[in-house]
C-alpha cells in the first residue's frame, strides 16, 4: 500500500520524484563514505631509526605502506611489524649505514645498524690503540653513510747515552810554581743511559717521555794542582785527599802511592794535625838543621817524626796536596803528631789554618 502511494504521488507530482531520487542518491553516498572511514582507514606508526610519524592508509598491508614512503627501505635496512590492535601497527625501520674503515694502509667495508665505533672494529677484527688517532669515539653511533679514517699510532722504548761531564778538584802542591798549575789526571766523562717512551703517529714522533735513567759509568774528576792558594777561585772537593793517590796500602801501612805520574813507596802512614807557618817580614831563614826555608820545609816534632825524614802530605779534605816534603825544622808548639808546613805568605798561612792530614813516610833517616 505504501509503495502504491508513493507511486502515485510521483506520478501526480513529478518534481517531486526527481526531488526524491536526489535524496536517495546524497543518501547512499553520505553512507558509503561514513563506512569507508569507520571500516577501511588503517593507522600506522613508523619509527626510522630516530624519527616517529604517523600515516593513514586504506590498504591493511604494512608493506604497501613501506613502498609509498618517501624513502623506502632498502634491501640492507631491517624491518619490524607488530599488530598493536585492530586497525594499528607499527613499524621500526633500522638503516643500514655504509661505513668505510680506513686503518693505515688497510681498508675495510662494513654495514653498520645501532653498533657503535668500537663494536664495529671489534667485528672487523681491528685493535686500535691509545696512540692511534681516531676521528670520533669509541662509544658513538654511525647517524649515516661515512668513512672512518684512522691514523695508526704506536710507542717503542728506547735507550739514550747522554754523557755525564765531569768535574775539576783542586789541590795545592809545592811541587808548582807558584801562580802555575799541573794536570794530575784527566778527567773522563760518565755514561747515563736514559730509558723513554717514543710515542709515533702515522710514522711521525709526536712525544717523548723519559721513564727512568740509570749511571753506567761513573765521571772521573780532572786533579789540578796550584803552586799558590787564591781564595777568590779554590775549590772545596769532597774527596779524602789520600785516596787519590795511593794505588795500594798494605795492612802494615806500606804501599805505593803515585803522585804526578811517578810512583813513590812508603814505608809508613802517620795521621797529623797540620798548621802553616812563614817567615814572611822576619830576617831569619835558617832551619834547626841549618839548611834554608822554603816550600816544602816542614817543621816537626823529633819524637815523633825524626828530622831528615821525607814525606808526602795531603789534606784529609782533599783541598790541599802539599806534596814532597823533608822535616828540617822544628817549633816549640810543634808537640806530637802536629807538622808546621812552611808557605811563603803569612796569608797562605791563614788561609791553610790547622788541618787533619795524611803523612806518607818515603824515607827516614839512617
Amino acid at each position: 500500500m505504501k509503495r502504491d502511494m508513493l507511486s502515485r504521488l510521483l506520478q501526480r507530482y513529478p518534481i517531486l520524484k526527481s526531488r526524491m531520487a536526489a535524496v536517495v542518491i546524497c543518501s547512499v553516498l553520505t553512507i558509503a563514505i561514513l563506512c569507508g572511514f569507520a571500516f577501511v582507514q588503517y593507522t600506522y606508526v613508523i619509527t626510522d631509526d630516530d624519527t616517529v610519524t604517523v600515516h593513514y592508509s586504506f590498504s591493511s598491508s604494512p608493506y604497501d605502506v613501506l613502498e609509498s614512503l618517501k624513502d623506502p627501505p632498502s634491501e640492507d635496512d631491517v624491518v619490524t611489524i607488530e599488530y598493536l590492535e585492530e586497525g594499528w601497527h607499527e613499524i621500526n625501520i633500522t638503516r643500514a649505514k655504509a661505513v668505510h674503515v680506513v686503518y693505515g694502509e688497510y681498508e675495510y667495508n662494513a654495514i653498520a645498524y645501532t653498533e657503535t665505533l668500537g663494536q664495529l672494529l671489534d667485528k672487523l677484527g681491528i685493535s686500535v690503540t691509545d696512540h692511534d688517532e681516531l676521528p670520533m669515539s669509541l662509544d658513538d653511533v654511525f647517524t649515516e653513510d661515512c668513512t672512518v679514517e684512522i691514523i695508526p699510532g704506536y710507542s717503542e722504548i728506547i735507550t739514550v747515552e747522554a754523557p755525564i761531564p765531569f768535574g775539576s778538584q783542586f789541590v795545592t802542591s809545592n811541587l808548582v810554581a807558584d801562580g802555575e798549575s799541573s794536570l794530575v789526571r784527566k778527567g773522563s766523562e760518565g755514561v747515563e743511559v736514559q730509558y723513554y717512551e717514543v710515542c709515533y703517529k702515522d710514522g711521525v714522533e709526536i712525544s717523548r717521555t723519559l721513564l727512568c735513567s740509570e749511571i753506567t759509568v761513573e765521571p772521573v774528576d780532572e786533579i789540578i794542582a796550584r803552586g799558590t792558594v787564591n781564595p777568590m777561585n779554590i775549590t772545596t772537593s769532597d774527596h779524602n785527599g789520600s785516596d787519590l793517590y795511593v794505588v795500594s796500602q798494605n795492612e802494615d801501612n806500606t804501599g805505593v802511592l803515585n803522585l804526578y805520574g811517578e810512583e813513590y813507596e812508603f814505608i809508613d802512614v802517620l795521621d797529623i794535625e797540620a798548621t802553616g807557618y812563614s817567615c814572611e817580614g822576619d830576617s831569619w831563614r835558617t832551619t834547626f838543621t841549618g839548611t834554608t826555608v822554603k816550600v816544602g820545609t816542614i817543621a816537626v816534632d823529633p819524637r815523633f817524626i825524626p828530622l831528615g825524614s821525607e814525606l808526602i802530605i795531603v789534606s784529609d779534605d782533599g783541598e790541599y796536596l802539599y806534596g814532597y816534603c823533608v822535616a828540617e825544622d822544628t817549633g816549640g808548639l810543634v808537640k806530637g803528631n802536629i807538622v808546621d808546613l812552611y808557605f811563603n805568605t803569612d796569608y797562605e798561612c791563614w788561609q791553610f789554618g790547622r788541618r787533619d792530614c795524611t803523612a806518607y813516610v818515603i824515607k827516614t833517616p839512617e
